[in-house]
């Protein structure tokens, strides 16, 4: 389904890879902090999203040849 702003939990995972490809483990605490950042980011662009109007479907078919 389509998230206005994003998804926390995709966007947590990335950024907890991030952390372990720079040879970090985040812990638990760090974790927490990321996800209340990423989940007030997210608001804010959902926010904006609406206010201008929401999301508009162009095309209903996945591959451009049917649409």
């Amino acid at each position: 389904d389509i998230q206005l702003g994003g998804n926390v939990d995709f966007q947590l995972a990335d950024w907890v890879d991030g952390e372990r490809q720079k040879g970090s483990e985040p812990t638990e605490d760090e974790i927490k902090a990321q996800r209340s950042q990423i989940a007030a980011e997210i608001a804010t662009k959902k926010k904006q999203a609406l206010d201008a109007g929401g999301l508009y479907v162009m095309g209903s078919e996945r591959h451009e040849s049917r649409r």
